[in-house]
Parts: structure tokens; sequence; C-alpha cells
């Protein structure tokens, strides 16, 4: 069971918000789970956007975040410069367990 919601506060800015609640039955009892996450775009151009998704698990108690920049400089071309923290501890954010940055181009060549 779960439910979302979405605002296109602009045509630069979007904002989206998502819940999950799951109840499985096991054979030592019941386990459940919160899952909670959102999402901010920012595009300052057609060719060029920022996002921080961020979401979070009751049953692990993990906490991540990821920080995205995205251009395109020409058609078929792109930059992305990603930033990822993860949490254990949950909501505290006790511990850093991981942190990960990469830089990816793909850059078209036609001949």
């Amino acid at each position: 069971m779960g439910t979302s919601l979405g605002v296109n506060v602009n045509k630069h800015l979007n904002l989206d918000g998502k819940w999950a609640f799951n109840l499985l039955d096991m054979p030592d009892g019941q386990l459940y789970s919160h899952e909670l996450s959102g999402r901010v775009l920012y595009a300052f151009t057609p060719c060029l956007n920022l996002s921080l998704f961020a979401q979070w698990n009751s049953e692990e108690e993990f906490t991540a975040f990821n920080f995205r920049l995205h251009w395109i400089p020409r058609i078929g071309s792109d930059l992305y410069f990603v930033f990822i923290q993860a949490y254990e501890g949950g909501l505290r954010q006790d511990y850093l367990q991981e942190t990960t940055a990469a830089l990816k181009l793909v850059w078209r060549v036609a001949f």
C-alpha cells in the first residue's frame, strides 16, 4: 500500500514524494516497513538540470541522498555528475555508511 504526490511548481521546478507501507506474514510473525522518498528537480534550461533524491527505509534503518547534475552540451551528448551518501541509523543518520561520486561523459561522434 502506498501513495505519491507530484507537483510541477513552474516550468523549472518539480517536486514529488512517495510513501509505501509493506506488511509481510512470515513464519516467525509479521514484518512491516515504511519507505519514504522525495525528489526535487530544478531545470535551469532544457539542457541543464539539478536533482536531489532522498529515501528512507524503516526496516533497514537506512537513509540515502543522491545529488545529480545533468548537462546536455549538444543533442546526443550528456555529462552527469552524481554524488551519493548512504547512512545507517534511519532518520537519525547515525553512521555514514557510504559516499560515492561519479562523473560520466557520453559524447556522440558522427562521421
